[in-house]
C-alpha cells in the first residue's frame, strides 16, 4: 500500500477530504489468480480404463462390479497415474447425483463423489488434472469410474469417496471454456476443448460392456438426433423423490433409456412431444446404456411435427428423403391396388373403400384428393394395431377419414412415402378415435360428456349426460374382460343384462371404444320403459348412437358410472 503520510498541513478541510478519497483509491485490490495445476498428465482416460495393470484383477472380480487400490504407474519410481480432462457435467439441475464426468481427446471418465452442488466449483469446461493412485478404481453396475471401497454380496465395487479426498488428489488448471466441438461417432475428438459425440441409439445397443467401444462410450457426453420420447405429453421425466427411466426412440422404434432423478428441479415437466435431439451423459448400469440429461436445456425439440401440431401432407412431400421425421395429418383416400411394386401414376391407386388389400393407405391433403404425386403411400405392418383398424378392405368407413401418424418422410415404392411406423395405438390418431376434453354443465341444453363423468369426483344428481352406445357389461365389474364393446353377446347366460346397463362412450367410431373413454349406465327396471327403451337386448340399433340421459353421477359397477336414469333422449 503506498504511504499517506504526506498530507500538507493547512489545507482545508475538503482538500483534506479529496486527499483521503484518494488514499482509498490507492489501495491495491485483489488479483485473480487462473488455476494452474502443479501436477502434469502422464496418462490419457483411454489408457487408465484400459491398463491390464489394473483391469486384469479388477475383471476377475465380478462381470459387473470390481474395485482396487489405483497403484502406481512405476512402483519402483513411485510414479502415479496422473490424467488431466475438461468437467462436461453439471449437477445444478439436481439430476447428476454426486459424481463428476471428464473428458480429454480419448474418452470419459467418471468420478463418484459423496458431495451434492458441486457445479460451484467445477463449472462445465474446467480442465482438472487428478491423480488417480491411491483412489478406488473399477465398476459400478458396469459403469467403469474412480472413487472408493465399497461391497456388494462380498464383491468390492467403486462407491463414492469423500469430498476432501478428491480436493486432495486434484487441482484446477486454467479457467473454463464454452468452446463445444460436435464429433461423429468414430471420428477423431479434438484436444483441449469440450465436445459431444454424435451417434445414433443402434450404434450404442450393439456395444456390450466389456469391449473395447463400450469402455470408450461411458460416460462420454453424447448426442442423439432425430429421436422422440414414448408417452411424450403424457407422462413427465420423472416421478416425486423416486428416479425413473423413460424410453427414447428413433425413427425405426429403437430404444434406450433416458433416467431421471426424482429430485431434479425438472421430474414434474411433461416429456416433450414431437421429434428432435436429446443430449446427455452416457451412463451405464448393468448391461443397458442410460442418458442423463444434465438440464432440460439437453433436450432440444420442435413444436412443428407433434402429435398436437403435426405437419401437412404438403409439408411431409417437401421434406422427402433429407431425414425428416414427425406427425403428418391427412385423409384417408384410397389404397394401393393388388400387385403394386412400384407406384408409377394415379391408375396405381383405388381411389375409393373397395381396397384389394388390406397392407397400404394413401393419404391425401383434402378427403376428395385423387392425385397420387400430392398424396403420401404407407405400408401398414402386418399384425399391426394400423392394419386391423384402418386397412380399407376390412374398415371401409375408414374411407375420408382425417387420420395423424408418424412417420418418416421418406420413397417408398417409387413415391412419396411415410415408412417407420409400427402399427401401434401409440403412433396414429383417427378421427373419432380419442376421448374429447370435458366438457357441459349438466343442462338438458348444455349436457355433461363422458369425459367430465370420467374426470368428476362428487356425487351429482338430477344432470343430464350424452355419450355414445358402447355395448354394455355382460357380467362382474366394469373391466375390459367383463365388457362387451358391440350390440349383441353368444354367453345366452350373460344375455340378459344387455336391458339392465348399457356402456357410454365419448368417441363416436365403434372401433375406439374401450374402457377408457367409456362409463357404464345401470337401466333401473322403474321408469318401465327405461330398460325397453334403451337396454341393447330390444334396442341393438342403438349400437354407436348418440342418446341424452338425465341421471345421477356416481360409483356402479366399481368405477366412475352413471345411475338412476329417469328421461332420456335419443
Amino acid at each position: 500500500m503506498k504511504s499517506c503520510n504526506k498530507l500538507v498541513l493547512g489545507l482545508a478541510v475538503i482538500s483534506a477530504g479529496i486527499a483521503l478519497g484518494g488514499c482509498q483509491n490507492d489501495v491495491d485490490a485483489p488479483k485473480f489468480v487462473t488455476p494452474e495445476a502443479t501436477m502434469q498428465a502422464n496418462t490419457t482416460i483411454s489408457e487408465l480404463k484400459s491398463d491390464p495393470a489394473i483391469w486384469t484383477e479388477v475383471e476377475s472380480q465380478d462381470s459387473n462390479n470390481g474395485a482396487v487400490l489405483c497403484p502406481y504407474k512405476d512402483e519402483a519410481t513411485q510414479t502415479p497415474y496422473i490424467i488431466k480432462g475438461r468437467v462436461i457435467s453439471s449437477d445444478a439441475s439436481g439430476n447428476v447425483y454426486k459424481s463428476l464426468y471428464i473428458q480429454d481427446e480419448t474418452g470419459a471418465l467418471t468420478f463418484s463423489i459423496n458431495q451434492s452442488d458441486m457445479n460451484a466449483a467445477y463449472h462445465i469446461g474446467q480442465e482438472i488434472v487428478v491423480n488417480i493412485t491411491g483412489l478406488y478404481i473399477g465398476k459400478y453396475a458396469g459403469l467403469k469410474q474412480v472413487g472408493w471401497l465399497s461391497y456388494y454380496n462380498s464383491t468390492p465395487q467403486v462407491a463414492f469417496m469423500g469430498y476432501e479426498l478428491f480436493k486432495e488428489h486434484s487441482e484446477l488448471n486454467g479457467l473454463p471454456t464454452s468452446d463445444m466441438a460436435y464429433v461423429n461417432y468414430g471420428d477423431p475428438y479434438p484436444a483441449n476443448s469440450l465436445y459431444t459425440v454424435k451417434t445414433d441409439i443402434p450404434t450404442l445397443n450393439s456395444m456390450s460392456g466389456n469391449t473395447a467401444a463400450a469402455t470408450e462410450m461411458m460416460s462420454q457426453l453424447v448426442e442423439l438426433d432425430n429421436v422422440h420420447f414414448e408417452d411424450a405429453g403424457d407422462l413427465t421425466f420423472a416421478t416425486e423423490d423416486e428416479s425413473v427411466s423413460r424410453n427414447l426412440l428413433d425413427e425405426n422404434g429403437n430404444s434406450i433409456i433416458v433416467r431421471t432423478s426424482g429430485y431434479s428441479d425438472f421430474w414434474n415437466y411433461p416429456l416433450p412431444e414431437g421429434t428432435g435431439k436429446v443430449r446427455g451423459l452416457l451412463s451405464y448400469y448393468n448391461g443397458t446404456w442410460q442418458v442423463v440429461i444434465r438440464s432440460m436445456a439437453d433436450c432440444i425439440f420442435k413444436d412443428e411435427g407433434t402429435q398436437n401440431h403435426p405437419y401437412t401432407v404438403e409439408q411431409a412431400i417437401a421434406l422427402q428423403d433429407v431425414g425428416e421425421s414427425g406427425w403428418v395429418s391427412g385423409y384417408i383416400v384410397g389404397s394401393l391396388k393388388g400387385g403394386v411394386s412400384n407406384v408409377a401414376g394415379n391408375n396405381d391407386v383405388i381411389w375409393s373403400a373397395n381396397a384389394d388389400m388390406d397392407n397400404s393407405l394413401v393419404i391425401g391433403p383434402t378427403a376428395d384428393c385423387t392425385d397420387v404425386a400430392k398424396c403420401l403411400v404407407m405400408q401398414l405392418p402386418q399384425g399391426s394395431d394400423l392394419r386391423k383398424l384402418v386397412n380399407l378392405l376390412d374398415n371401409p368407413t375408414m374411407y375420408k377419414k382425417q387420420i395423424k401418424v408418424r412417420g418418416n418422410f421418406e420413397t417408398y415404392l417409387g413415391t412419396n412415402g411415410l415408412t417407420g411406423n409400427k402399427g401401434t395405438v401409440k403412433e396414429f390418431e383417427i378421427e373419432g378415435m380419442s376421448a374429447p376434453e370435458a366438457t357441459g354443465q349438466g343442462t338438458k341444453e348444455n349436457p355433461y360428456n363422458i369425459t367430465a363423468v370420467i374426470e368428476s369426483t362428487e356425487t351429482l344428481t338430477g344432470v343430464w349426460v350424452e355419450g355414445y352406445v358402447a355395448g354394455f357389461v355382460a357380467k362382474g365389474d366394469f373391466n375390459n374382460e367383463n365388457c362387451v364393446f358391440a350390440a349383441s353377446f353368444e354367453g345366452s347366460s350373460s344375455n340378459f343384462r344387455r336391458s339392465t346397463n348399457i356402456i357410454l362412450s365419448s368417441v363416436s367410431a365403434s372401433l375406439f371404444f374401450n374402457t377408457d373413454n367409456s362409463v357404464p349406465v345401470e337401466l333401473p327396471s322403474t321408469p318401465e320403459d327405461i330398460r325397453t327403451s334403451l337396454g341393447l337386448k330390444d334396442n341393438p340399433d342403438l349400437f354407436g348412437k348418440k342418446i341424452m340421459v338425465k341421471c345421477d353421477v356416481g360409483t356402479y359397477l366399481g368405477v366412475r358410472g352413471i345411475l338412476k336414469v329417469s328421461e332420456y333422449v335419443k
